[in-house]
């Protein structure tokens, strides 16, 4: 999903809310059963605006966030902004 935002925090509330969005429909599962979800956000400002990059870095993020236990959602492309800064 694309969205548009006007700020880095209104992203993460943006993701927050498609993130309990799935939980509250996955919830009803009759198995009782939830996959592991994680939330991916790729900001134009820390990535750029090629598609592709930002879909591969919101889709990396994603997966992190998929695995960590700390947070649900997670920004993409800050570790490659970082080395550039480098």
């Amino acid at each position: 999903m694309c969205g548009l935002a006007s700020t880095a925090a209104d992203a993460r509330r943006q993701a927050a809310a498609i993130y309990r969005g799935c939980i509250d429909e996955l919830a009803g599962s009759p198995t009782g059963l939830l996959p592991v979800i994680g939330v991916g956000v790729a900001l134009t400002e820390t990535v750029g605006y090629d598609t592709a990059h930002l879909l591969d870095s919101a889709r990396a993020a994603a997966v992190r966030a998929a695995s960590s236990l700390e947070s649900s959602v997670l920004f993409g492309g800050v570790d490659e902004a970082r080395s550039r800064l480098m």
